[in-house]
């Protein structure tokens, strides 16, 4: 049997609210590690948001799990769709290249209240690499990086 992982309960997810969201890979296969496989989630997370379906903040693609920062747009469907849109994009281009890549089957969000500090979140993002000794500055990881302004 599959774990939901739960929602808050009577939010809507299509609301264009700002949203921290991790999803990771199955069985901490750290398949990112291949570069290949973390230029092509960053070139599809970079695609998203030139199809306008949400401002990018930051993003950070690690060997086994990804971070977003987005600010959904109204073009874009609702948030639990969105990732699995995502998700699966990265999945069939990572395929079409031979890397084999799955998903956990859900994902893990946290809605960003009005209230809270932006560059914690982004700092967090940012960060990942650093605190997994990944790199040793921020900014010297390939796949993480800022891209619009904090609105």
């Amino acid at each position: 049997m599959t774990k939901t992982l739960p929602r808050l309960k009577g939010f809507d997810y299509g609301a264009c609210r700002t949203y921290f969201v991790t999803f990771c890979l199955k069985a901490t296969v750290k398949a990112f590690s291949q570069p290949r496989a973390a230029d092509i989630a960053c070139s599809v997370i970079k695609e998203f948001r030139e199809k306008a379906y949400y401002y990018l903040y930051a993003y950070c693609v690690m060997p086994d799990h990804v971070h977003i920062l987005i600010r959904k747009t109204a073009n874009a469907p609702t948030l639990p769709l969105l990732v699995a849109m995502l998700k699966r994009s990265i999945v069939w281009q990572c395929r079409l290249s031979g890397i084999p890549i799955e998903f956990q089957t859900n994902f893990y969000d946290r809605i960003v209240r009005d209230y809270e500090c932006p560059d914690d979140f982004v700092t967090y993002v940012l960060m990942n690499p650093v605190r997994a000794r990944l790199t040793e500055s921020v900014g010297d990881y390939p796949y993480c990086g800022k891209v619009d302004a904090w609105m």
